[in-house]
């Protein structure tokens, strides 16, 4: 199959082939929200300092976005790296601006 039939194909039945099946898009979906997960996503780094470095390579906004998904499971530690790279970014932008 070429790539020009999976596309026809997926436009014809509303799905996205992913290792040589074919989702729905709502079956996507669900499979990126389940990785997404914050009980999930943290299992990706191996201790929080990696976490860390990956909060900082984002936007405060971002992780603003980020405290609010992690705070309902209560994963305290990461709640708390959140928070202080949010601080730091914030002091950062304010240090910037003073420049």
């Amino acid at each position: 199959m070429t790539p020009e039939d999976m596309y026809n194909e997926d436009n014809q039945n509303g799905g996205e082939h992913f290792e040589g099946k074919n989702y729905g898009h709502t079956e996507m979906d669900a499979m990126f929200e389940e990785l997404l997960k914050p009980t999930n996503l943290i299992q990706q780094f191996k201790t929080l300092d990696e976490f860390k470095t990956w909060c900082e390579t984002g936007f405060a906004e971002d992780n603003e976005e980020m405290l609010k998904a992690f705070e309902p499971y209560e994963l305290y530690g990461h709640l708390a790296i959140i928070r202080d790279v949010i601080a730091s970014k914030k002091l950062e932008k304010q240090l910037k601006g003073l420049i």
